[in-house]
C-alpha cells in the first residue's frame, strides 16, 4: 500500500511551536518599539515645552531668583530656579544687565514610575 503525501500530525505540531516561538518574539520587539516611540513622543514634548520657558524668560515670564513651580496642560509638573551667575556686588547699582543661570526640571509619571528631564541654560537680563 502506498503511503499518501502529506504531513503527519507531529510535523504539524512542531511547525505551529515554531510559529508560535517566532510571533512572540516578533511580537516583543514590536511592544518595546512601541514603547520607545511614547518615550520619544513624551522627551519631544518636554524639549518643546523647556523651549517655551526659555523664550518666556525675561519678557512674558520675569526673571526673579528662586523656585517656581507648576503644572502642564499635557500632565507634566514642572520646576524653575534661577539664580544669578555670579554674586553681585553691593556697590554694583541695581537694574544692570546679567547673567542667570537656570534650570528647569519637567516630570510626569509613565507607566506608574516617576521620570523627568531637566534642562540648563544661561540666560542674559536684568532681575526683577
Amino acid at each position: 500500500m502506498p503511503r499518501d503525501r502529506g504531513f503527519t500530525l507531529l510535523e504539524v505540531l512542531v511547525a505551529l511551536v515554531i510559529l508560535v516561538l517566532v510571533l512572540g518574539g516578533v511580537f516583543a520587539r514590536l511592544h518595546f518599539a512601541v514603547d520607545a516611540v511614547s518615550d520619544a513622543e513624551r522627551e519631544a514634548a518636554a524639549t518643546e515645552a523647556a523651549k517655551t520657558f526659555f523664550a518666556e524668560l525675561g519678557t512674558t515670564r520675569p526673571l526673579a531668583y528662586g523656585v517656581s513651580e507648576g503644572d502642564l496642560p499635557q500632565g507634566q509638573h514642572w520646576r524653575l530656579l534661577i539664580s544669578p551667575l555670579r554674586e553681585r556686588p553691593p556697590e554694583a547699582p541695581a537694574g544692570l544687565l546679567e547673567g542667570h543661570n537656570v534650570s528647569l526640571t519637567l516630570s510626569w509619571r509613565q507607566n506608574g514610575r516617576p521620570v523627568g528631564l531637566t534642562f540648563q541654560t544661561l540666560a542674559l537680563g536684568i532681575e526683577k
